[in-house]
């Protein structure tokens, strides 16, 4: 058991407290609200806070290629919106790498 606890702070040691509070904060978040679509939406606000940016988005790609927007820091709740991938490079691109790619047009510097 003490094994156990020493594994779990040793885990968290790396973070800062800002990172921890903002942990606790969407854990608080997501055990208290019900809808899968709030507690998207908390993740992203959040996130566009933390990362200084003016908007924030979960999409996922459905069969046919297109976009959808799941949650988003500036849309309406239980709103999902389709989007053509070939209108988005940058998508395009982290899909094909698998990597995340940041658009520098996104970026507050």
């Amino acid at each position: 058991r003490i094994d156990a606890h020493l594994r779990v702070k040793n885990y968290y040691s790396f973070l800062e407290k800002e990172d921890l509070l903002m942990l606790l904060t969407l854990t608080e978040i997501i055990s208290v609200a019900r809808s899968p679509k709030k507690i998207l939406r908390s993740i992203v606000e959040k996130m566009a806070l933390v990362a200084g940016v003016s908007r924030c988005s979960i999409i996922s790609l459905d069969d046919d290629g297109d976009l959808i927007v799941k949650a988003s820091s500036d849309l309406p709740d239980n709103r999902d919106i389709k989007l053509n991938l070939k209108n988005y490079p940058e998508i395009q691109k982290a899909l094909s790498t698998l990597k995340l790619y940041w658009s520098r047009s996104e970026i507050k510097l």
